[in-house]
């Protein structure tokens, strides 16, 4: 016995290359979407909630990593300087410059290898 369907054989699906184009060539898809669906107002509702959660991301992260190596240096993992915090506010200021200091390398690092490709060139 065959697969049972009570509904009409599916019509065949074709690529749409220009819209594969369009999805590849977009720097904010989403944002493109609403401005195309619901209006220009949508898209930087969009972006604006996009750039607010990055950056949200990325301090918490920063806050995370400089706690962990508060806690590593104050328990003998790390160096002991790490494990000091600032007597005036308790901030492991050290392990937050260590953390800054990462950070900022590896954006250097990421801009001195990026490239002008194209991104998702797999898709063409």
């Amino acid at each position: 016995m065959g697969p049972r369907s009570s509904s009409p054989a599916a019509p065949a699906r074709r690529k749409d290359t220009k819209g594969v184009q369009a999805f590849i060539g977009s720097s904010s898809l989403v944002g493109d979407l609403g401005t195309l669906y619901v209006g220009g107002w949508a898209a930087n509702l969009v972006t604006l909630g996009a750039r607010v959660g990055a950056f949200g991301s990325a301090l918490a992260c920063a806050v995370g990593a400089s706690r962990l190596l508060f806690a590593l240096g104050r328990d003998g993992l790390a160096t002991r300087r790490l494990g000091v915090v600032r007597e005036r506010d308790g901030v492991p200021s050290t392990a937050t410059r260590a953390v800054l200091a990462a950070v900022a390398l590896i954006l250097v690092a990421l801009r001195a290898t990026s490239t002008s490709a194209p991104p998702m060139k797999a898709l063409n």
